[in-house]
């Protein structure tokens, strides 16, 4: 009588997927989430610009992936961040994917606009290794786009057993007249306590400010909700 009780009050949830992280790394993951289900990622990033306290909420459809990113962080000095986006995949199979991306930010205070357009690409082998590629046209504008640039960013990562896992991440921005800003490199691990939640935490450096990074985040999917 309980059971039948809770599921005429209660939503239900179908089996939820492994999370995907794009967090905290800047090699975003060319996978998408499980087709139908709902995933969250929230953490805190600290570096020489301040501290970010990213939301992002992802959805999916199987082939496509829409998202909304909110800094938290940023509500204590005005209008929060927010960024808008979506991920179409290309390919989706056991060791290979490919996807290309576009984000929007949306500026609620008025100042300057960015936004990016690019692809990702994933590998996978049996043996826990993981390799990925991000590369962006990434540009500046308000009232009028006034830069731009092109960040190119890797990473391996390798499972330690089947909960754990680490990573190494390095990224530059390719500029005008073959220039390019100072790497910028990251490297931590990530934990897997259930198989709908992911932990991560990661340290790195700015070389291009010469400072260090830090961030610790979680994922979860929560499945798809249904009555």
């Amino acid at each position: 009588m309980r059971s039948l009780l809770l599921a005429v009050l209660m939503p239900s949830l179908a089996v939820a997927g492994t999370p995907v992280p794009d967090r905290p790394t800047q090699s975003g993951s060319a996978r998408l989430v499980s087709s139908g289900s709902l995933e969250a990622e929230l953490g805190a990033n600290f570096s020489e610009y301040g501290t970010e306290l990213p939301l992002r909420i992802k959805g999916s459809t199987g082939k496509v992936e829409p998202r909304a990113t909110l800094d938290l962080g940023s509500m204590g000095y005005g209008a929060p961040g927010l960024d808008i986006g979506t991920k179409l995949s290309l390919v989706q199979d056991r060791t290979v994917a490919l996807a290309g991306q576009a984000r929007s930010d949306v500026p609620l205070d008025g100042e300057e606009w960015t936004g990016e357009i690019g692809g990702l690409f994933t590998f996978y082998n049996k043996h826990g290794l993981e390799i990925r590629t991000d590369v962006a046209l990434a540009l500046v504008g308000g009232g009028g786009i006034y830069s731009a640039g092109v960040p190119v960013s890797g990473l391996v990562g390798w499972s330690v057993s089947s909960r754990w896992a680490g990573f190494v991440d390095v990224g530059v921005t390719f500029q005008g007249g073959g220039t390019a800003t100072a790497p910028v490199m990251m490297g931590g691990g990530r934990w897997r306590p259930t198989d709908m939640l992911a932990g991560d935490l990661a340290v790195g450096w700015d070389a291009e400010t010469g400072g260090p990074m830090a961030a610790v985040g979680m994922a979860a999917n929560f499945g798809r909700i249904r009555k």
